[in-house]
């Protein structure tokens, strides 16, 4: 066997938009692969979004999880990437191989590229007892019929905070009542008092 696998299918689609920030991408090739020694998976993130690249190699981070199931390839990202967050994903050359040893080409330099959702706001009702959220990093802002919205992030004890708060000056902030998770979003939230559509 000489003939090299085949990509055959993605999910997310590519081009798709409003997939959920914690989707797992899913490659479906043209017969079983296997993966290269040191095969792992490297998340960046910038101002114009987030890339995951399949590599192998020493000192690749542990950014995510990699499976194989026969012919397809589950790449499980540690971290959400985000909503409303442009991502590309890429594969290094002979990072795959089928069962031969035959290595995926690639796709002509071409990622596969796609959208996560926006996270839309219907209602907020503020918690009548209120708190201040507690200083954490990576956190997301949204401008919510003139207020300030934080959500998520990294508390100083590393936890993911999935609290939210609004702010009509930046200073001082206000919990929102009911937050919860929201199954239908893939992780996204819902609240009882306040309402969000994050599909």
């Amino acid at each position: 066997d000489l003939t090299p696998p085949v990509l055959r299918w993605t999910s997310p689609e590519p081009g798709s938009e409003g997939s959920a920030p914690s989707t797992d991408v899913v490659l479906l090739f043209s017969e079983p692969m296997q993966a290269a020694p040191g095969l792992g998976l490297r998340i960046t993130s910038s101002a114009s979004g987030a890339h995951v690249r399949l590599e192998a190699g020493a000192g690749v981070p542990p950014d995510g999880t990699l499976r194989i199931l026969g012919p397809e390839v589950h790449l499980d990202p540690a971290a959400d990437l985000g909503y409303d967050t442009a991502v590309s994903v890429s594969i290094q050359g002979g990072a795959l191989m089928d069962l031969s040893g035959n290595a995926y080409v690639g796709a002509g330099g071409r990622d596969l590229r796609f959208r996560t959702s926006v996270l839309r706001f219907n209602s907020l009702e503020p918690d009548r007892q209120g708190s201040e959220p507690p200083p954490r990093t990576g956190v997301v802002f949204h401008h919510v019929a003139g207020q300030l919205l934080l959500y998520g992030g990294q508390t100083s004890n590393g936890t993911c905070s999935g609290d939210v708060h609004i702010s009509a000056d930046g200073v001082r902030w206000t919990a929102v009542a009911g937050a919860s998770a929201h199954p239908a979003s893939g992780g996204g939230l819902a609240w009882a008092a306040s309402t969000v559509d994050g599909r």
